[in-house]
């Protein structure tokens, strides 16, 4: 929601929170790659530039 409204140091926060929670997590959860959603987030993160989740 916040992506779509451009609000983009709150969507930065939200994604920073969520990383926290899922760091010590790995693996697959209902056919989610959690590594790689971990990755997506800190590459984000990394870039302060928001884009969707493509995998």
């Amino acid at each position: 929601m916040h992506y779509q409204k451009d609000e983009n140091t709150i969507c930065l926060s939200v994604l920073g929170r969520a990383l926290k929670k899922l760091h010590s997590k790995s693996g697959e959860y209902y056919k989610i790659n959690v590594d790689r959603v971990k990755q997506k987030t800190i590459e984000i993160l990394d870039k302060k530039e928001i884009s969707t989740f493509t995998f």
